[in-house]
């Protein structure tokens, strides 16, 4: 049993050789700086499967060491961190004595919030020799993008995720050791037979097994594109067959958002063909290892796995091809929607220019109108203007008869008469009349109460 102090200084306490370009102190630093975004802090749950019917034997952990083991963590969700531990990783990466190039593919995984995050994609592999040119082991690692139907109920119905897979064969004990990151369902499948048949004595060449899990990843890329295809095709016919310049009830309501979701169709068919690209990338690296290992073992048995590989690529070249045509029938509807939408705010623009126009004729007929009926009413202020004169005149001539008025007015009554002066009948003089004081008790509180009511209606209005 390794101590804590070993496994805690991985990779740097490796008794393998080191690789080319292979810096185990740059890989244990960063192991230890990205720790919080790829593990939790307790451990959960880790997958082994033995090649022993002993099922004991599976639950041993380290102890498992002559036998084929299969390792498996799997996430809550694509984007979280691993269901174990660090120290537990370490462990079994010290114990198996994995080489450092696999943390890459350790460190493509772990909370995310994006796409445009650190990933890897490609793989790595190593061939140990022994003097007399024989293979002691050989290591190979990978990661690899593979679709599923999500359980949404809204948004897109696949998600893509990301495995890790990685490989150690023993040549001398016939074994091999793998870890599998965040694997595909039947991929663990898939591998508990693989180890079911060796178990019957079937002996296989083996990077049988690769195969194996490339195509496991490889099942729903077909579904996925054809989905794809479907969603494009909606918007295709929206852009072939909308009546531009006509609209009817059968008019499509084509919109800005026909464009934005073309322009994500594009970006997952962009994506797809980079997945698609590494699956060849790591089928070609998996065909030059066999090549490699004929030369050192001359294994007979190569030839099933090359023709194996050789399906594999010829699929995964199909799907690249079909997404390949999707992305160029894509970039045309892009472009007619475009040219859609363009014509269509002309066109409203247009509209609205008229009606501009149409507006601003009105305006100046407004406008015109309303200069006749100020010149009206400017014709209209001059002769209130000139009544008004006539009206003063008139007021001032009426004030100056006024008094002349009132004299006459009081010397026509009987308040005033005309009596003789003693008993000659000859000479009179006038006289106010007995009763006159009537007339002033009677006129000044008229004269009050009428001031009064009209400085009452001025403050009123006021």
């Amino acid at each position: 049993m390794q101590t804590a102090k070993v496994w805690t200084s991985y990779p740097t306490g490796l008794k393998t050789p080191c690789l080319l370009g292979e810096d185990r102190d740059y890989y244990h630093c960063r192991l230890a700086e990205d720790s919080p975004r790829l593990f939790k802090t307790e451990f959960e749950q880790l997958d082994v499967i033995c090649g022993s019917s002993d099922s004991s034997a599976a639950h041993e952990s380290l102890r498992i060491e002559a036998l084929d083991t299969v390792w498996t963590s799997i996430n809550a969700y694509t984007w979280d961190q691993f269901a174990i531990n660090l120290e537990a990783l370490q462990m079994i990466l010290t114990f198996h004595q994995v080489f450092a190039p696999f943390l890459d593919c350790v460190h493509s995984f772990g909370i995310k919030t994006s796409e445009a995050d650190e990933s890897w994609n490609g793989y790595r592999r190593s061939i140990r020799v022994e003097a007399e040119r024989q293979c002691a082991s050989y290591e190979f690692c990978y990661t690899l993008r593979y679709v599923i139907r999500n359980k949404r109920s809204s948004g897109p119905a696949w998600s893509v995720r990301r495995t890790a897979v990685y490989q150690q064969y023993q040549f001398e004990k016939r074994i091999s050791k793998w870890i599998l990151l965040q694997p595909p369902a039947n991929s663990q499948r898939r591998l508990s037979e693989a180890q079911a048949q060796k178990k019957n004595g079937e002996e296989e060449h083996p990077m049988r097994d690769q195969v194996v899990l490339l195509y496991s990843t490889a099942t729903f890329w077909g579904e996925y594109i054809m989905d794809l295809r479907k969603d494009l095709e909606k918007l295709n016919d929206k852009a072939c067959f909308s009546k531009v310049g006509k609209p009817g009830s059968d008019h499509y309501a084509t919109t800005f958002a026909d464009s934005q979701r073309t322009q994500n169709i594009r970006q997952r068919l962009l994506r797809t063909l980079t997945f698609l690209d590494a699956g060849l990338e790591i089928a070609k690296g998996c065909v030059t290892h066999c090549r490699e290992l004929e030369l050192f073992e001359g294994n007979t048995s190569s030839q099933a796995v090359f023709s194996e590989l050789e399906a594999y690529s010829s699929q995964m070249q199909s799907h690249r091809s079909m997404v390949s045509n999707l992305l160029e029938h894509s970039r045309g509807t892009m472009e007619l929607l475009f040219k859609i939408l363009e014509y269509r705010n002309s066109e409203s623009f247009s509209r609205g220019a008229t009606a501009l126009h149409k507006d601003v004729e009105l305006l100046r007929d407004v406008a015109l109108q309303s200069k006749q009926e100020s010149k009206v009413m400017t014709k209209l202020a001059e002769q209130n203007r000139s009544d008004t004169r006539s009206l003063k005149s008139l007021s001032v001539l009426g004030t100056l008869y006024l008094p002349v008025t009132f004299l006459a007015t009081i010397f026509s009554s009987n308040l005033i008469e005309l009596r003789p002066i003693g008993d000659a009948q000859k000479d009179s003089h006038l006289a106010l009349a007995s009763d006159f004081w009537l007339f002033v008790v009677v006129a000044v509180p008229l004269i009050v109460l009428t001031l009064s009511y009209t400085y009452w209606l001025e403050r009123r209005r006021v």
